[in-house]
């Protein structure tokens, strides 16, 4: 992470790159805060990759419950659990 300030709330500190579109490599700088909630809220629409750059996986019904189950950690997405309970199935 680089020290910028966020695109979309200004504030001067660590940023990381948030992709407008993946298949054109076109990113934005946003801090941590502000690029959770352009992925997981409606606040800013018009930020949403236009490509979700994500693939589809098939995942056993047992770690669907896992998933579902788990506790967020502070500041921890989504998306960092999945890939922490993925990590230890193998």
């Amino acid at each position: 992470m680089d020290e910028d300030y966020c695109y979309t709330c200004k504030v001067l500190g660590k940023v990381e790159e948030h992709h407008l579109n993946y298949e054109k490599n076109i990113t934005i700088k946003v801090c941590k805060y502000c690029h959770e909630k352009i992925h997981h809220t409606d606040e800013w629409p018009n930020l949403k990759p236009v490509d979700s750059g994500k693939q589809t996986i098939q995942v056993e019904d047992t770690t669907l419950e896992k998933i579902k189950a788990v506790k967020l950690t502070k500041r921890e997405s989504y998306d960092e659990v999945i890939n922490r309970l993925l990590d230890n199935q193998k």
